[in-house]
Parts: structure tokens; sequence; C-alpha cells
């Protein structure tokens, strides 16, 4: 493996974790890490809030790993949960590449992602994001496999933004003073990563997706469960109306999506699956 130390584009590893995670995931997710062909200069984990002892002892196991690769490992504690955003704004105070990798604590990265998300980045320095595809799995489900690609090259990303988030949060690496320089995570509750998108691309920056999967992400029976409800329909407006009234989309595209969005998000818990592969399907088809 080739430390991003020696390396022209060297990058820092950028993790947020709460008290709900499970402690075989988080370590399943880090050892992926570790199995990268170009490993990160740093890896900054952010504990959004008190944890749970099994995540503490996890956590100081890995850290010794991580040091033993010569990957300096830092620790941002927050006192409360703050949220996803504001936890990632934390950690991205404390790296000291420009390049920032986003992981997942339960997801689980391939060899090659940041291998791959480098060279891109190499030959095109205009980039100052880059994402990619991802295959969705359910370990207690054997039959659930199922990818989410999302839209290759600026303009198909400007094209289908209106309509859904076109990168997977999990598989991003961006330049931090690109982020930064547009206000970084804005506290949008659930909308934190879309929001991000929409401003960057406002700047005019290059942004784009490898058409390639890079990491498996862990879904199981909450997956729908967060994404359904009265809470998070009132979610889904405020992000909605926040975008509307940025100009980012239009009247129609604003009460399209909160029938078709909105609605979506009051379907009974056991359908939501169903309606969720639908999705899937109708977004793989149209990319």
């Amino acid at each position: 493996m080739l430390t991003g130390q020696n390396d022209e584009y060297k990058y820092s590893g950028l993790m947020s974790i709460y008290f709900k995670e499970k402690s075989e995931r988080f370590e399943k997710a880090m050892d992926s890490i570790l199995k990268q062909e170009v490993l990160p200069l740093e890896f900054i984990l952010v504990e959004d809030g008190p944890l749970t002892q099994s995540l503490y002892e996890s956590i100081d196991k890995i850290k010794k790993i991580f040091e033993l690769h010569n990957i300096n490992f830092i620790i941002v504690e927050n006192e409360t949960n703050q949220g996803l955003g504001r936890a990632l704004n934390n950690g991205m105070k404390k790296a000291n590449c420009n390049l920032i990798a986003r992981f997942d604590s339960d997801d689980i990265n391939r060899p090659d992602r940041m291998g791959k998300t480098l060279d891109r980045f190499r030959s095109n320095q205009n980039l100052v994001l880059i994402g990619s595809n991802i295959l969705e799995f359910d370990p207690n489900n054997s039959d659930f496999v199922q990818y989410r690609k999302v839209p290759i090259g600026k303009k198909n990303i400007v094209k289908k933004i209106s309509s859904r988030n076109p990168f997977n949060h999990m598989t991003v690496t961006f330049k931090k003073n690109a982020v930064e320089g547009v206000g970084g995570y804005e506290d949008v509750p659930y909308f934190e990563d879309y929001y991000l998108w929409f401003r960057l691309l406002k700047k005019g920056y290059n942004i784009d997706n490898i058409d390639e999967t890079l990491v498996d992400a862990f879904v199981d029976s909450n997956f729908y469960t967060r994404r359904s409800g009265v809470q998070y329909l009132f979610k889904e407006i405020n992000f909605q109306t926040l975008i509307f009234k940025k100009r980012y989309i239009s009247f129609f595209k604003y009460l399209y999506n909160l029938i078709v969005r909105g609605g979506s998000r009051l379907i009974p818990h056991d359908a939501m699956k169903y309606v969720y592969l639908i999705i899937r399907r109708h977004e793989n088809t149209f990319n």
C-alpha cells in the first residue's frame, strides 16, 4: 500500500460517529480504510456526543492500529450530539490536507476507492469534488443487493440535481478550501450534503462522479424507517423551500418535489422498502 505522505495528492480521512453505531460495523469500516491502495496521511474521527463503552474500546484499538501504519489519528470530541453537518465541519477544521475523503462509520470501502479517486484529481486539477456509485447491501438479507448509480459529468449532475441527490455522500472526496469557501456543511438536517452540492455548483466549481462502484453501503430495515414519517416530511419541506428561495430550483420543480418526494415520506414503513427499490431502478435507468 502507498501512503498519501509520499504522494503529491495526500489526503485526510474524515468520519463522524455517534452512539447508535455498532462497534462491529465500525471496525469493519475502519479495516476497509486500512486496506486502501493509498492510505490517508491522517484520519480525523469526530465523536458526535457521548458513545457506548464498546465504541470507545473499538476506537482505542483502532487508533493504535492506524498509528502503527504511520497515520496520525485525530479524535474530535463533541460534548453533545450536534448532527452530521456540524460534526463534519468540526472535523474539517483539524484537517492538514486540502483533500478530504469522507468515510461512513458502517460502510465498506473497496481497496481501489482512493487510488482511483486520486487518479481522477490528477487527471483534472480543476475538480473540487469526486464521488462514485455504491452497492447497497443488507447483511441479514442475502437477496437484497442493489446499486445506486449517480450522474456522470457536470452537465448531467446539473440536470439531475433538482430532482435527486447526485452524489453518494459516503463516496466523496473534496478540496477543503472549496468547501469552506462556500460555508462548509450548513445545518439542514438530513440534507447537509445535498445543499452543499448546490452551493458548489452555484459558485461555478467543477464536480464529478466516477462511473464505478467504490463503496459497499450498509442498509437495514431502519434505513427505510429513517426516510419516512411526518418528521422526515417536515425536513423535506424545509429543504425544498430553502433551495427554492435560493433560486436553485424553479417553482414548478418545487411543487413537483413537494408532491413526489414529500408524498413518499408518508408511505407506511413496510411499503417504503418497495417504493425505494422502484425509485432506485428508475434513477439507474435514466442516469
